[in-house]
């Protein structure tokens, strides 16, 4: 794109223009808005009201469609992380090569790591240390299996900064066979406001005619909770950014513990 202010060209990872120091807007979110991503997603969204029309279930996928207007960003963590992250007006949540880079942590060397930073080259170029990771969800469970305390992000703190994904990035990269030279596919991508054409394109085929609301949490949040929509927000996240807290119960005398530390901090929902 060009610079609406001074027309200098502007590349996809740069927030600022080099010449004027204009504000571009977010890489992640102008990535989904290319004409030919929303097109293709458009594409996928028109044939999966098609599909539910001739299944006989077009009334519960577009109850589910607007049931995912309301639905929210969350971020799994353990009972510690997330209390040093609400202890704190200063403490900010950082991502994986932020971490790296900061010494704080030492890269797993796992083949899920190795594949992580070809899939983040091909999703955010040049800009993956600014992407935070989340997940869709309509209760405000998230991908446990990243951790007990699922932390829900106020929308006005990332609707302008965050884009969704088709599921997780590192497998859909896998499952594509894509390297790092290769091009992301259109139409997999959305702004946060486009999210429910998104999960809906894909989750389409997952609701019957007798589905009810009550199973769409499960339907969005799949299986082990390693199948979702994924979140991408753009810059940094703190205590101030978080909604509210839904927790597992706790295991163990100090994850209570924990809990009735962060409970000072935000409300917490425990689950029973």
């Amino acid at each position: 794109m060009d610079c609406p202010r001074c027309s200098s060209q502007i590349r996809g990872n740069e927030r600022n223009c080099p010449t004027c120091g204009n504000d571009v807007g977010y890489p992640n979110v102008r990535a989904a808005k290319e004409y030919e991503e929303k097109a293709a997603l458009a594409k996928r969204y028109k044939e999966a009201l098609e599909n539910a029309s001739r299944r006989q279930c077009g009334e519960a996928v577009v109850a589910f469609l607007e049931s995912l207007t309301s639905s929210v960003a969350v971020i799994c963590r353990s009972p510690s992380k997330v209390k040093e992250l609400v202890s704190s007006a200063n403490e900010l949540y950082a991502n994986f090569y932020q971490l790296v880079g900061a010494g704080a942590r030492r890269p797993e060397g796992t083949k899920m790591d190795l594949q992580r930073r070809i899939a983040d080259s091909i999703m955010f170029p040049y800009y993956e240390n600014e992407i935070r990771f989340a997940t869709l969800s309509l209760d405000g469970v998230g991908a446990t299996a990243y951790g007990d305390c699922s932390i829900v992000l106020k929308d006005i703190a990332i609707s302008e900064r965050a884009t969704v994904f088709e599921e997780n990035s590192v497998l859909f990269c896998e499952k594509l066979r894509l390297g790092v030279a290769s091009l992301l596919p259109p139409g997999y991508r959305a702004t946060w406001e486009d999210r429910a054409m998104l999960a809906t394109a894909k989750l389409e085929p997952r609701i019957g005619p007798a589905t009810n609301a009550a199973e769409f949490p499960a339907i969005l949040i799949g299986g082990t909770g390693q199948d979702f929509v994924e979140v991408h927000i753009f810059g940094a996240l703190g205590r101030d950014s978080i909604e509210r807290i839904v927790a597992r119960k706790p295991k163990t005398e100090s994850d209570r513990i924990l809990l009735e530390e962060i409970k000072r901090h935000r409300a917490v929902e425990v689950l029973q």
